[in-house]
């Protein structure tokens, strides 16, 4: 039997108006209460022909459910409708049904005019109506299992904090829109990007789709705010097995802040996708941050235009009347509101207000549906109450922040942000949490306020996550970490203890980035952890380099470095070569004597470790430098390392990079010839045509590295363009899949419009808002 606990009695009043439409053959619409009453479901406000009503009283006894259909009895006689039918969330005895039906006998053509839920679920589980399953997507979804199969990892990769408390969420979620829009343009064309404003749904719609394709058998393989890295070779190399990618908050939650790096690790991503049908990409970010990325970046505004890459947009900024009042009402009903704080928002219809409030999103309804919250207010203020929310929205954490929170609660938080955007492992936030709290007076250090904290937070403002059996701290909400990004920036004194406080080099990053090159200059630096060894090369290194800072207290660093030289990470990618190029300068040799600690093994591991594109880094840094002189003393080693790189370039070179630069609508005309019935396309002299210019485009490629090398290395390279791995099929197949007809009838990328227009007179919200039955 599906789970109809999942839906409210709105959701199961509308489930029985789909399945009485086609029980009875005609359509029915549902209404608010007038001064007639008794009706829930019928063809029109005048028609007696058919009227349904609806009782919910899933978890309520029977008796109940009789007495309240015995008060219906002379509303029903009054309208005296020919067709009665009586639709309810409970199993009913035989018994129980020969009792209503003789209460209202006059009305009902026989028993089978009172539907119970065994009927239900018996008229859900036939093929002929799995249309309205469809369509109440809480019952679909637990009728396919998959959140129960959660922790499989067959079905979720890394998705733990994504799908945390995935089950309490579902049941708020309302089918809107956005989800069908969302749904079909994934269907289509693979790709997808939601936009929206801070809290209207992005998160919540982008785990709804994942479900939803989870259920048709798809691996789900999850990131966030930007963490691309390994994503794209974790994916399984089967091109047939199914997957959706999905990267939450892609841009950053504050501000553009993806790398240079990335941006080209996610055209790398979606270029993928194209080529591999089987694979879907679902991203969501917040619209201001979207369009700073186009303006800031053309590399990323260009693919995302690209009418050949075709990556759908949806703006969530326009829900309807309709679906804001099912959000609200959801919150309200899931969150077990009690009757008397319900009543208040039925009042007067306050409801409406709050609806169509410019400040409404189902963020603020959230949390004005959390006990904590709407406690504050006594019971005859709760409209009142969430109105004043809706109005200074700005207001909600800082009143929470500073007037009720103790010293260590706002400490603890504080440090959480200083760690990350999303969730930290318990561990490092503790040991920042301690040091922060070693620096502040008064602090009682005979008890556990690490605990304590935590504890009072937990489920308010922050919350604990299992992933991977390691237990992960986030804040709940990502709204307060808008209001903890303002509250630092406006405080100067909390930015310039940061250094004081901080255990990890990220916090110092994150708060007060300004203060990283002093930190460097007097070797302070090195109290502070880094998460791995090739940032902290990278960090630290760049700004010696950057600089010429030339101190002792760098010098085992710098040293250890040259001895072992490897990958050094900063905000600008991987600048392994510069840095070594720059140590190996004469200034800095003098002080830190790099040339002597460089040996040619060691060099030779670092540079068969390079690919083909670091090369030309190589040779330009070797120029800016000074440092052609190595290509001298160590040519065999860069010999060795130059072949290589050209070999593995040419061995795994991704041939779809290059269709780019070709005309696929030129190449197919010239090739399309009549055959005497139809017109036909000769594909495989396209696809050996193409095959001849990639393999000229990667040879042009290698050799305008190769040259920029003395010709004592160049002329020792040996490359010939029959080496590049090179398949025809697959460029058929991109020119087969080019001419398939787009039977999408919409401009590539568009934004979808704002939410229908409302109803004037809030007929719908009467409807929702009639009651919790």
């Amino acid at each position: 039997m599906f789970h109809y606990a999942n839906l409210s009695d709105f959701e199961f009043e509308l489930l029985c108006r789909d399945i009485m439409e086609r029980k009875i053959g005609c359509p029915l619409r549902c209404f608010a209460p007038g001064r007639d009453g008794g009706v829930d479901i019928t063809e029109t406000k005048l028609s007696g022909k058919h009227m349904v009503q609806v009782k919910h009283y899933i978890d309520s006894p029977y008796p109940t459910l009789l007495s309240s259909l015995k008060k219906e009895l002379p509303k029903v006689r009054q309208k005296q409708p020919q067709h009665y039918y009586i639709c309810c969330g409970k199993k009913l005895t035989a018994c129980n049904i020969s009792e209503i039906y003789q209460l209202f006998s006059d009305y009902m053509d026989d028993a089978e005019a009172v539907v119970d839920l065994m009927e239900i679920d018996r008229f859900l589980h036939k093929k002929e109506n799995a249309d309205i399953l469809e369509r109440h997507y809480k019952l679909w979804l637990e009728s396919t299992s998959v959140l129960e199969r959660l922790g499989n990892q067959d079905i979720a990769i890394d998705c733990d904090a994504f799908f945390y408390r995935i089950e309490k969420e579902q049941k708020l979620f309302v089918k809107t829109k956005y989800y069908e829009e969302g749904r079909k343009l994934l269907e289509k064309e693979h790709m997808l990007m939601l936009l929206g404003d801070p809290g209207v749904g992005k998160t919540m719609l982008t785990k709804m789709l994942a479900l939803a394709f989870a259920a048709e058998g798809y691996r789900i393989r999850y990131t966030t705010n930007g963490e691309l890295a390994d994503l794209k070779r974790a994916l399984s190399a089967d091109r047939e097995r199914k997957e959706l990618i999905v990267l939450d908050d892609c841009l950053g939650q504050h501000y553009f802040k993806m790398q240079e790096t990335k941006e080209n690790e996610l055209l790398a991503l979606v270029k993928y996708i194209m080529r591999n049908p089987a694979k879907l990409l679902i991203m969501n970010s917040r619209v201001t941050i979207f369009h700073e990325a186009k303006e800031r970046s053309c590399d990323f505004r260009y693919f995302m235009e690209d009418e050949n890459i075709k990556i759908r947009k949806i703006e969530m900024n326009g829900l309807d009347e309709e679906e804001k009042g099912r959000i609200f009402y959801n919150h309200l009903y899931f969150a077990e509101i009690p009757e008397e704080y319900y009543r208040n928002v039925s009042k007067d219809r306050c409801y409406r207000a709050i609806v169509r409030h410019v400040n409404y999103t189902p963020r603020l309804i959230e949390f004005v549906t959390k006990k904590k919250n709407y406690e504050q207010a006594a019971p005859d203020h709760y409209a009142a109450f969430i109105m004043d929310c809706l109005e200074n929205p700005r207001e909600l954490w800082k009143d929470e922040f500073t007037r009720k929170l103790g010293p260590e609660d706002r400490a603890l938080l504080l440090t959480l942000y200083s760690l990350t955007d999303t969730s930290v492992e318990e561990p490092v936030l503790v040991a920042a949490f301690l040091k922060r709290l070693s620096s502040l007076e008064g602090m009682d250090t005979t008890r556990n306020l690490y605990d304590e904290a935590l504890r009072r937070l937990t489920d308010s403002m922050v919350q604990m996550i299992e992933q991977n059996g390691r237990k992960r701290i986030g804040v709940c909400n990502p709204s307060i970490n808008d209001f903890l990004k303002n509250y630092i920036r406006e405080n100067p004194m909390e930015q310039a203890n940061m250094p004081a406080y901080a255990t990890e080099y990220v916090q110092l990053e994150r708060i007060c980035p300004g203060c990283v090159e002093e930190l460097v200059r007097n070797g302070r630096i090195y109290q502070y952890h880094f998460r791995m060894l090739e940032a902290k090369r990278g960090k630290i290194l760049g700004v010696i380099c950057d600089n010429s800072i030339r101190d002792m207290c760098h010098m085992e660093f710098v040293q250890a470095f040259l001895e072992e030289p490897g990958s050094c990470y900063t905000n600008k990618g991987d600048r392994s070569e510069e840095i070594l190029f720059a140590l190996l300068q004469k200034k800095m040799d003098v002080f830190y004597h790099t040339r002597a600690k460089l040996n040619q093994e060691t060099l030779e591991d670092f540079l068969m470790e390079r690919g083909l594109w670091e090369y030309q880094t190589i040779a330009r840094e070797a120029k800016k430098t000074g440092g052609e002189w190595l290509f001298t003393k160590y040519r065999k080693s860069f010999v060795r390392g130059l072949q290589n790189a050209v070999e593995t370039y040419a061995r795994d070179v991704d041939q779809s990079d290059y269709y780019d630069g070709y005309n696929v609508n030129t190449a197919i005309e010239e090739s399309t010839f009549y055959n005497g019935e139809a017109l036909e396309c000769d594909f495989s002299s396209v696809a050996l045509e193409w095959e001849e210019y990639i393999r000229e485009d990667i040879y042009n490629e290698i050799m305008g590295i190769v040259n920029k090398f003395p010709v004592e290395i160049a002329a020792q390279i040996v490359y010939d363009p029959g080496d590049a791995d090179i398949s025809t099929s697959l460029i058929e197949s991109y020119l087969e899949d080019w001419t398939k007809p787009d039977d999408y009838n919409d401009d590539p990328g568009r934004l979808v419009p704002g939410g229908n227009e409302t109803a004037g007179d809030g007929g719908m919200l009467d409807v929702i808002f009639r009651g919790k039955r």
